[in-house]
């Protein structure tokens, strides 16, 4: 968190770089979402969507830190205009693959009811499926599975870097939420 003494003019700019290396340096998966929040108001939008597209695929508990998202950072700017943002979260062959899907997108979320609400899925019904029985994502209650669609104009991102065809989507038009067996 930042000292209160000092006053937003008087913090020095965050580049890429600079980001990167802080995202990389010191922080695990739990823990880099809070401090990319934390820097958000020390880096331009553009290059804070950058950051935050390298390395959402390595985030856990994004659920979690949604109100400090919404609240703290641009993510707001990007679910109010996804178009207008969204290519700043993704590679160039992210942004191919994106265009390329059809107008209407059918995405799947594994999960359990208390992380429903979450913005990531998946384009691929068994990744999503699997998700749930992972040991770091493990949690009390059935294993869930949602299927939803979404436009593709809402899409806020896709990403690929761990090929797992993910969706970054906020609030889809929710279709199915079907129990899985639970991994023993």
């Amino acid at each position: 968190m930042f000292d209160d003494d000092c006053d937003e003019e008087e913090m020095e700019h965050i580049g890429l770089d600079e980001a990167r290396s802080i995202m990389f340096c010191g922080c695990n998966s739990y823990d880099r979402l809070p401090t990319l929040i934390d820097i958000s108001s020390q880096m331009n939008p553009e290059e804070w969507f950058s950051v935050l597209g390298e390395f959402w695929e390595v985030c856990d508990n994004t659920s979690y830190y949604l109100p400090d998202l919404c609240s703290q950072t641009p993510f707001l700017q990007l679910v109010r205009n996804p178009l207008a943002w969204r290519d700043h979260m993704m590679t160039t062959n992210e942004r191919v693959a994106l265009a390329d899907l059809p107008e209407c997108v059918t995405i799947y979320r594994g999960c359990y009811i208390h992380n429903m609400d979450g913005l990531s899925w998946s384009l691929d019904q068994q990744i999503a499926a699997g998700f749930p029985g992972m040991t770091h994502n493990r949690s009390k209650g059935p294993p869930l599975l949602i299927k939803a669609t979404i436009t593709r104009d809402q899409i806020l991102a896709f990403k690929d870097g761990r090929r797992e065809a993910k969706i970054i989507a906020w609030l889809p038009t929710i279709e199915a939420v079907d129990r899985l067996k639970k991994r023993r």
